[in-house]
């Protein structure tokens, strides 16, 4: 057996690996290729859990080893690239995030497993690992690592002082060629390494016109004692140009002798944003870096720490706390000045920010905007002054639109940059890859924020500011009658997010860039990768949807096309369904189009899509049964038993269900296809509980969050602690149940986006919870988020339960029947319209206890009865004890005595039968 790694090789691994993450994190910004974020996430992530892994430590320390190559390679990749990442190159970065991911599960399992269970689950947990290995290998095979890795480890070593050392190494970088990598590698290591690399401030702006009060402004609060500053505004108004010229201001200079620039555009919690300060500060990675970045700080001379695009890991709702506590650690050290770059018009809490406060930023003068137009594209001649002009007006003023709408004047003269403005508006000035060089991409991000995805009416009022380019008063606002509920509040989301702004008129107006935002991201890349969230990626799509059902629709009047615009609507779907954001309406012309083309994949995919909701399709199950195992494709008959079987247990048929599941999950163990196994698994925790098989039940759940590991998808493993959740409810084990919710939520939390669907899983499983605990008023909040989250026509089974739910509440609180009624009656009928069997059962179980209500006892029993007959034919235990229960109890008089004796007993004994 080997020996055990050293100490010092150890420390110095991890160091290095932290350092190659982050110079990853900060090459994705020049790249702006999806993944790259996550990839260095999640070696952060890894690194600091690996220091105090104790089984398998050798295995483990191999693969940190390995994954630091890996990053040196896609370092290299990314310095070398003249352009954007080609698909290809992004499909493996994908696949390498998705190892990861697995591979930071797999020591999270370890961590959480005290010493008896890791005993027990320690070949499990080896054979993960090796599965991790040998596809980390495989990648590194992939890159056929020479000395351009050679090069890259080397960067990540270096540590320089000045930006003229930082010229001359990108200068040896840009000479160098693949044979002369040794010769580089030894000038990079003879240079100075006082401080890191990863520590040198970004250039001072090149261009900075019309922002010289707001620089005076900043730098007259950066010279108060104890300076905490926020700089607020909008995607592109220029917050990031702002803070580096403070950085490099005169005055800011005498008084904080070290100035640091973090951008936390990787963070997506407070864990993840001390990770890249203490990285950056070049502190080692561990459970006590807060504590050492505070020490840092407080033994230092004194200093200016910029936080840019602090919003990242400030906004979502579960890691504000955290952040904002994190914040008033930092202001506690006197001797640290704190500027803060944020999207919108709010600072972060438990701030004592200083007064007075500054102003959101405003878009430039229209005399700063004409002369930072020329200084990029040169002097316009008369005959291009109107063109000037005009494009200054479609820039809104906006810096950013500015900047890049010049610089394609610049090459192509004005006359054709506002032709191709008119026909391509911001796809226009989407060539750059991030978010200060691409306006789609700055757009998107405040589109998608957290503020703006809880209040679907601020989008509404967006859209209507989009259609009103002079703006609209708060008087005609109030007066238009619109039908966009609290209208105030919408106001504030838009002005606090700084999607809109008001002008010296008082009127309410939308950014002229955002009007005209369209479409522009990888579908294919995401369907790919599914079970990776890519904040990049997945929130640029949702913020196009509407562009892509343009696009596609004018498609399909291109004949020759029939067959690609036909997948790509099937795969626009899929994204959908994925976001849980109903069905494409383009969906409705596939039909005809497969006809047309007699292309029987997109036949067969386009059914297995559709198949769980649309009973129209049942006589085409044999066809599609056969069509797979024509084909001996093992995997594609995994998926479409694992098909057949949501739509049976959509329709109520849970015996049919059960059986497809089990033929489903065969086939894909058969297959080895782990995310055709995790299909069949996420549904099977749900179909045994259903019949009062909890035990079942709780492995499946189990197995289910293995499967997820194995597969590298957090959202999976959230789901399936959620099926866990709901099965130990029915066990009567609540406590243990609200913590497997908290864990799912600390999962959603992690994940670079988030998930919409299983927000929902999660706030529909602590209402549960809660209602069994009697905890009325915590059941009733967790079905409005659900109401919140949902409708009618957007997840409409999950908003018809929370509305049948808090009926039920209602009830078990003694409401009266008015208040009952007031939220059964649209459940019951949403039940109906959607033809939901199990929806209607529900409705007519709760309609028997507004009979109690009415004290209308032996209707009760003879509607309880009828459900209980109900449950049974369809083997549903978790029913039949409801109704068993209401009919065993003495207060509500539907029993005679005996009988009641007899019920107490039957029940008991399924009680019992379901611990087993």
């Amino acid at each position: 057996m080997p020996p055990p790694p050293a100490p010092d090789f150890v420390h110095n691994l991890l160091q290095y690996t932290q350092l190659s993450a982050t110079t990853l994190h900060n090459l994705s910004d020049a790249t702006g290729a999806p993944f790259l974020r996550t990839v260095a996430g999640l070696t952060l992530s890894i690194v600091s859990i690996v220091q105090d892994v104790k089984t398998n430590k050798e295995r483990c320390v191999r693969m940190v080893q390995e994954t630091h190559q890996l990053l040196c390679a896609l370092v290299t990749v990314c310095v070398k690239s003249e352009h954007s990442l080609s698909p290809k190159m992004l499909d493996h970065i994908g696949s390498i995030a998705q190892t990861l991911q697995k591979f930071q599960a797999c020591l999270r399992s370890q961590q959480e497993l005290g010493k008896i269970k890791r005993f027990f689950k320690q070949n499990e947990i080896t054979t993960m690992l090796e599965v991790c290995e040998a596809e980390l290998i495989a990648a590194l095979d992939l890159f056929h690592l020479q000395s351009g890795a050679q090069i890259a480890a080397a960067i990540v070593e270096l540590e320089v002082e000045t930006e003229q050392r930082h010229q001359e190494l990108l200068e040896l970088l840009e000479t160098q060629s693949d044979d002369t990598g040794a010769s580089i590698r030894e000038s990079l290591l003879q240079l100075s390494n006082s401080s890191s690399a990863l520590s040198m401030l970004p250039a001072f702006p090149k261009l900075f016109n019309g922002r010289d009060s707001d620089l005076e402004n900043v730098v007259a609060a950066l010279l108060t004692s104890s300076a905490r500053i926020a700089v607020l505004g909008t995607g592109g108004i220029g917050k990031t140009t702002l803070a580096i010229a403070a950085l490099y201001h005169p005055s800011v200079v005498d008084r904080y002798p070290h100035r640091h620039f973090v951008s936390c555009e990787s963070a997506s919690n407070c864990r993840g944003l001390v990770s890249i300060i203490g990285s950056h500060l070049g502190l080692e990675a561990s459970s006590q870096l807060t504590k050492a970045i505070l020490r840092h700080f407080s033994e230092s001379a004194p200093s200016m720490l910029v936080l840019d695009n602090l919003e990242t890991p400030w906004e979502p709702a579960g890691s504000r706390g955290e952040v904002e506590e994190f914040l008033s650690l930092l202001t506690d050290v006197s001797n640290l000045g704190l500027l803060v770059t944020m999207r919108g018009s709010e600072r972060p809490g438990k701030v004592r920010w200083t007064r007075p406060f500054l102003h959101p930023l405003k878009p430039l003068h229209s005399t700063a905007s004409r002369k930072t137009f020329i200084e990029i594209a040169d002097d316009p001649s008369e005959e291009e002054e109107a063109d000037l002009a005009q494009l200054i007006d479609l820039s809104g003023n906006l810096p950013l639109a500015i900047s890049l709408m010049a610089n394609v004047a610049s090459f192509e003269g004005y006359s054709t940059a506002v032709a191709r403005w008119n026909n391509e508006s911001t796809a226009l000035l989407s060539d750059g890859h991030d978010k200060r060089s691409n306006l789609d991409k700055s757009i998107s991000m405040s589109l998608t924020s957290p503020r703006m995805a809880a209040s679907a009416s601020a989008k509404d009022l967006l859209s209507l500011l989009s259609l009103l380019p002079d703006g609209i008063s708060d008087e005609d606002l109030r007066a238009s009658d619109v039908p966009i509920p609290d209208l105030a509040q919408c106001k504030s989301v838009l002005l606090r997010t700084a999607l809109a702004f008001v002008d010296n008129d008082k009127r309410l107006k939308m950014l002229s860039p955002i009007r005209e935002y369209y479409f522009h991201e990888l579908l294919d890349l995401w369907n790919r990768h599914k079970q990776l969230s890519s904040g990049d990626l997945v929130s640029g799509l949702i913020s196009h949807l509407g562009n892509m059902h343009k696009v596609f629709f004018h498609g399909l009047a291109d004949t020759s096309q029939l067959a690609s615009v036909g997948r790509a609507i099937l795969a626009l779907e899929i994204f959908s369904a994925a976001l849980a954001r109903g069905s494409s309406p383009l969906i409705q012309y596939l039909p005809d189009l497969i006809e047309s083309t007699g292309d029987n994949e997109m036949r067969w995919t386009y059914f297995t899509t559709c198949i769980k909701e649309n009973s129209a399709l049942e006589p085409l199950f044999p066809e599609a049964i056969e069509y797979f195992a024509a084909r001996n494709d093992l995997a594609g008959q995994a998926n479409i038993y694992n098909r057949l079987a949501a739509h049976y247990e959509h329709v109520g048929d849970y015996p049919k269900a059960r059986e497809f599941n089990a033929l489903g999950l065969a086939s894909a163990i058969k297959a080895d296809s782990i995310l055709q196994q995790l299909a069949a698994l996420t549904i099977r925790p749900y179909l045994e509980r259903l019949i009062g098989n909890y035990t079942e039940s709780l492995e499946y759940a189990r197995s289910s969050q293995r499967a997820a590991r194995l597969a590298g998808s957090l959202l999976d493993e959230s789901v399936g602690l959620v099926d866990e959740a709901k099965t130990l409810c029915c066990l009567g084990k609540l406590s243990q149940a609200l913590d497997l919710c908290k864990r799912s939520n600390e999962l959603l939390s992690a994940n670079v986006l988030g998930d919409y669907a299983t927000a929902v899983e999660v706030h529909d499983a602590e209402a549960e919870i809660h209602f069994q605990k009697s905890e009325y008023v915590e059941a009733r909040k967790s079905n409005e988020r659900v109401l919140a989250l949902t409708a009618h026509n957007r997840s409409p089974y999950y908003h018809n339960n929370a509305m049948i739910n808090l009926a039920e509440i209602d009830i078990a609180m003694g409401c009266d029947e008015t208040e009952i009624l007031r939220t059964f009656t649209p459940a019951q009928e949403l039940s109906a319209r959607l033809g939901w069997a199990r929806g209607l059962l529900f409705c007519k179980r709760l309609m028997s206890g507004v009979y109690l209500v009415r004290k209308q006892p032996a209707e009760a029993r003879e509607s309880y009865i009828q459900c209980l007959r109900a449950y049974r034919t369809g083997n549903m235990a978790w029913g039949v004890m409801k109704c068993l229960e209401k009919l065993a109890d003495l207060a509500y008089g539907m029993q005679e005595v005996h009988e009641l004796l007899t019920l107490k007993a039957y029940i008991n004994d399924l009680r019992a039968r379901s611990l087993l």
